[in-house]
């Protein structure tokens, strides 16, 4: 009979001989041990005449050809064997194993990362970056956020947003980079010192409004105070406000441009917050002997000759009457002195001016209003010139004189 699978059988035998350990037969009519397989890679061949191999190797361990036994040789640490395994397969980037006789290696948990074959341990995520389940390499915090802790595990959850006030400019930040510069706010996220909010370009901040101002660093816009204004944007500090125009008020905070003009009757320095001031410093009501029209800069705007102002805060002056006179800047009419007589002060000739009673008369008392309450120089006397309170002398001796006798010795005519 033909030599059965599993063993040989050599010139005279009387039975077959089994296959040595670690091989097999898996036909009949081998004649030697020659004709025995070694077992194949992955399996191991450990009885005798056996026609195929005992079984797969064991895993965390890998069988050579040959193999008698399932767990020939130990899987070390770094690599993974699973059952049936000819050799061992290095753990791969993402993975790693510790330990020997594993059949698989482990996924690189979250917060670690593992970037090469062969790994036993895993490394820790480094501050700036975050490392998902599986990382094979570490991933950079974008621009606009910052981690100062080992072991991100996710962008959401590890990278931080850049805090108002604060820029995160480049990639990996494991602190904010700095403040953000003044004259502009930094929202959370913002990648630049100086955002502008250009449009179609997201900078997280822009420049600070008009009306407002922004500091170093500023986590809100500060509008400038009362008194100020600013038109343009991007103010750095208060200085930057503008004080209100002199005959102007600003009464908000946060103007861009002045509120109106100074009320009539008052008068606004530089910087008023009022449109009626009384301190002082920012304004008040226009002084006696002055008016104060809408929008006056300064107390120092007198009346003019032929008018009066007799309280304070007027902003038109009152006419001088007849009879009184009105110099520049009179808080009350003066009398009409003896010698003068006084128009009325709106009168466009004399514009409240004392004129001088004419040669030939003479004004005895105070608040004269018009030229025939003039005295004419009595008969017997004369008056040489204008502006006379009373005659000048008798007329001379061989000469008589009429009314109005301008001459001590007039002639004929006179």
């Amino acid at each position: 009979m033909i030599c059965p699978r599993g063993g040989f059988c050599t010139i005279g035998s009387f039975k077959s001989q089994p296959c040595p350990a670690g091989t097999y037969s898996v036909t009949g009519g081998a004649t030697n041990n020659q004709d025995c397989a070694s077992c194949d890679a992955g399996f191991y061949c450990a009885d005798a005449s056996q026609p195929r191999p005992d079984g797969p190797c064991t895993a965390g361990y890998y069988c050579t050809s040959g193999s008698q036994t399932p767990n020939k040789t130990i899987t070390k640490a770094g690599y993974f064997t699973p059952a049936g395994s000819s050799e061992a397969q290095p753990c791969q980037p993402g993975f790693y194993n510790p330990y020997e006789k594993q059949s698989q290696c482990f996924t690189c948990d979250a917060g670690y990362y593992c970037p090469s074959n062969k790994m036993t341990n895993k490394s820790v995520c480094p501050e700036g970056y975050y490392c998902p389940e599986g990382s094979h390499r570490t991933y950079a915090c974008p621009p606009g956020t910052f981690n100062n802790y080992t072991g991100g595990s996710s962008l959401n959850d590890s990278c931080k947003s850049c805090p108002t006030g604060w820029f995160c400019q480049g990639a990996a930040n494991l602190l904010p980079e700095g403040k953000c510069s003044a004259g502009h706010i930094c929202f959370g996220r913002a990648q630049g010192k100086d955002p502008a909010f250009v449009k179609g370009k997201l900078e997280w901040g822009k420049l600070c409004d008009a009306g407002h101002y922004c500091e170093e660093g500023a986590t809100y816009e500060i509008p400038c105070p009362k008194g100020t204004y600013r038109l343009g944007k991007g103010g750095k500090s208060v200085d930057d406000c503008t004080p209100c125009d002199d005959g102007k008020f600003c009464n908000d905070t946060g103007l861009i441009r002045v509120t109106g003009d100074c009320s009539p009757g008052y008068y606004c320095r530089r910087g008023s917050p009022l449109s009626e001031p009384n301190n002082g410093t920012h304004g008040g009501l226009c002084p006696k002997g002055n008016y104060c029209e809408k929008g006056s800069k300064s107390p120092d705007n007198p009346c003019k000759e032929g008018y009066y102002a007799d309280k304070t805060g007027m902003f038109e002056c009152t006419v001088c009457p007849a009879g009184k006179y009105c110099p520049r800047g009179s808080d009350v009419p003066l009398p009409c002195p003896r010698g003068s007589y006084c128009i009325i002060g709106n009168d466009v000739r004399e514009n409240g001016v004392p004129v001088p009673c004419p040669k030939g008369t003479f004004g005895s008392r105070e608040g004269l209003e018009e030229e025939n309450e003039c005295t004419g120089c009595t008969p017997g006397h004369y008056c040489v010139q204008a502006k006379l309170s009373n005659v000048t002398g008798l007329c001379a001796a061989g000469y008589w004189c009429k009314t109005r006798a301008i001459t001590a010795t007039p002639g004929s005519s006179e």
